[in-house]
């Protein structure tokens, strides 16, 4: 139905696509998911594809950057990197530039997660997302070039890191051709 049975009031708090119906008996609809009086911070959540990249590319990330944030000479060390130099002599300076990138992967996931749960937040978390796993990846194939074969344990990053910021680059590509309600 239309909503121009509503007064202008009432227009103004009609979320775009949401109904307009009007009941005869008792004033306008109040459905939740409707369009008067449902609840503003109430938001639908992207496709199911989108939202299973989203909480993994989040995911991986959290963890990644709380491991590498917390212990950086272990996460090093995880990868066949020997650090341990690092916290014997307690190099701050190193140590902190190790634990930063932790602290930025931590803060990425929380947005790709957060893009997983709430529509409005998806495309930028999928920008987000597909540029650090890409940036990451293209960095370490750059390096494989540049400084030669890293450890089996760093090209399964790099693998893992190519598909999951491509997976978000298509998925941005996708929703950027879809139309709103397709979103």
């Amino acid at each position: 139905m239309s909503c121009s049975n509503l007064t202008a009031r009432e227009r103004l708090d009609v979320r775009p696509g949401a109904t307009c119906a009007v009941n005869p008996s008792n004033g306008p609809d109040r459905r939740p998911g409707g369009g008067l009086g449902s609840d503003p911070m109430a938001e639908a959540a992207p496709p199911l594809p989108v939202r299973l990249l989203l909480a993994a590319s989040g995911l991986v990330a959290i963890g990644v950057g709380a491991a590498l944030a917390l212990d950086p000479v272990g996460f090093q060390a995880a990868q066949g990197i020997d650090a341990k130099h690092l916290a014997v002599g307690h190099h701050a300076s190193a140590l902190s530039e190790l634990r930063a990138p932790g602290g930025a992967l931590v803060a990425i996931g929380l947005v790709a997660l957060a893009g997983a749960f709430r529509a409005s937040l998806a495309s930028a978390a999928l920008v987000a997302a597909a540029a650090v796993y890409l940036g990451y990846g293209l960095a370490r194939l750059s390096s494989l070039v540049l400084d030669g074969r890293p450890s089996d344990e760093l090209l399964v990053a790099l693998g893992f890191e190519l598909v999951l910021g491509g997976l978000c680059a298509l998925a941005l590509l996708g929703r950027a051709r879809s139309t709103p309600a397709q979103r």
